[in-house]
């Protein structure tokens, strides 16, 4: 979208309307991507701004949270940036002492669709991480605690964030513990969006 569009007017493409009904009107994942500037921002704001379905917005780093107008995951869920070992519930024994205050919890639990933004700096064990905190906060075996997820991210552009810039690069997804298997992902490619 351009300076001089309203932000009341936004062309929409087939994909974007197959995208926001699939967002607004089921419970089913949906996996937004393509290269910059194709409209994946504009999606999340107008979803945010249009839906009625009460939205969670997170994102692995400051900057993009911010842009996303949302809050940092790490944040949200208070994990370590230590690496997510499945089991342990946060990552390591001396972080199950954090517990969500009723406001948090009402939130989490009331809430319908959560976004991830920027998820191709999202490391595989994070994701685990967000899915056994979201079962064990609502209560429910379910991927990501049976809460729909909308995954936003250009996969070829954002790498992956890791303290140790020595460390191998971590795989995304293939290494993730089964969410992805258990899940039903709808992926549109968000490319061809014509925005203004």
């Amino acid at each position: 979208m351009n300076n001089n569009t309203p932000d009341n007017y936004i062309v929409t493409s087939p994909e974007w309307e197959s995208a926001w009904k699939i967002a607004n009107e089921t419970g089913n994942n949906l996996f937004l991507t393509g290269k910059a500037g194709t409209g994946k921002t504009t999606f999340l704001r107008q979803l945010k701004k249009k839906s009625k379905k009460r939205i969670i917005v997170v994102a692995p780093t400051g900057i993009a949270a911010i842009n996303a107008r949302g809050v940092t995951i790490h944040s949200f869920f208070q994990l370590p940036f230590s690496p997510y070992v499945p089991g342990t519930h946060t990552g390591n024994q001396q972080q199950q002492h954090y517990r969500f205050g009723k406001e948090k919890l009402r939130i989490i639990r009331g809430a319908d669709i959560m976004v991830i933004d920027e998820v191709s700096m999202v490391r595989a064990d994070l994701l685990d991480a967000i899915d056994d905190a979201l079962r064990r906060l609502r209560r429910s075996d379910k991927p990501f605690g049976g809460m729909q997820m909308l995954l936003i991210g250009d996969l070829e552009q954002l790498t992956i964030i890791s303290r140790d810039p020595a460390a191998p690069p971590v795989e995304y997804i293939k290494v993730s513990g089964g969410i992805f298997r258990d899940m039903t992902i709808h992926d549109f490619d968000t490319a061809r969006f014509f925005l203004g």
